[in-house]
């Protein structure tokens, strides 16, 4: 559950009244504070001034913007229950890296949701492939599927490595998830997945692994030695389709060596499954 403490008073009273709705939070320097349901209507209150603004942000953070660097150079912040901030603003360049922010102007908090049991429509499919990809475009229920795939898999006999990069999945706290992902589930939190996925091989002996948002070209090539060593994977990216024409250069290249056999396509409503796909 997300504190909502850092919203203004009548912000954070219709937030709390939304529940289960709300999907997320917009804060922006200069402009109204913006609500969001999960059917894509907006209410909006009138924009903070640039103080309140900073504290707004400040308080989001913990109080304390030096020991959250590490988060804010990937532009994101792991919020407690899963939820996360993702930040924009401006940029000093000091080093070369994107993730220099000197000052944020923007954060879009989303809302993690639990939904226990909504897996159960493709878990014949998920349990009879060698490898499965989620897709869909953000914000329509990647995640939420994976972490009761994930907690599936766990609880019906499977040891899984759970490779939760931003904190999202299992939303660990004091090393203990907070959020279900199942009895028999190890999670490397808020550390580079692809690493993490080639140091569960090594010290976890996981039947599966699943992991969150693939894109990278290292994230590719720690499924391919996931694969080679007979591990099941279970894995999300963003896309709009599951041809693989449509999908990133590292996907396509993954389907058609086989190592993903099934796809899973959500949309165009959130949590709804479009299409299911064996690939080969």
């Amino acid at each position: 559950m997300l504190d909502m403490g850092f919203l203004p008073p009548e912000v954070k009273k219709k937030a709390e009244s939304m529940g289960g709705s709300l999907c997320e939070i917009r804060l922006r320097r200069g402009r109204p504070v913006q609500l969001v349901d999960i059917s894509g209507g907006d209410i909006l209150f009138p924009a903070p001034n640039s103080a309140d603004f900073a504290d707004m942000v400040s308080a989001l953070m913990g109080y304390s913007l030096y020991a959250r660097e590490g988060e804010l150079a990937d532009c994101f912040l792991a919020l407690p229950g899963g939820n996360r901030a993702g930040i924009s603003g401006i940029f000093s360049g000091r080093s070369g890296n994107i993730g220099d922010i000197a000052d944020i102007s923007s954060v879009c908090i989303r809302i993690a949701r639990e939904k226990t049991g909504c897996a159960d429509k493709v878990m014949e499919h998920v349990r009879a492939a060698r490898g499965v990809i989620i897709i869909s475009p953000p914000g329509l229920g990647k995640t939420t599927l994976l972490r009761d795939i994930v907690r599936q898999l766990s609880d019906g006999g499977m040891q899984v490595s759970l490779m939760d990069e931003r904190g999202e999945v299992a939303a660990c706290r004091g090393g203990a998830p907070s959020l279900d992902v199942g009895l028999r589930t190890d999670v490397y939190s808020l550390c580079p997945k692809a690493g993490a996925m080639l140091l569960a091989l090594r010290a976890m002996a996981p039947d599966v692994i699943a992991a969150d948002e693939l894109g990278t070209a290292d994230d590719a090539g720690a499924v391919r030695e996931a694969a080679r060593c007979g591990v099941r994977l279970v894995t999300t990216a963003h896309g709009d389709s599951l041809k693989p024409e449509r999908l990133r250069g590292e996907l396509a290249g993954l389907i058609s060596e086989g190592i993903f056999d099934m796809g899973i396509l959500l949309g165009p409503e959130r949590g709804k499954i479009a299409e299911i796909c064996r690939f080969s």
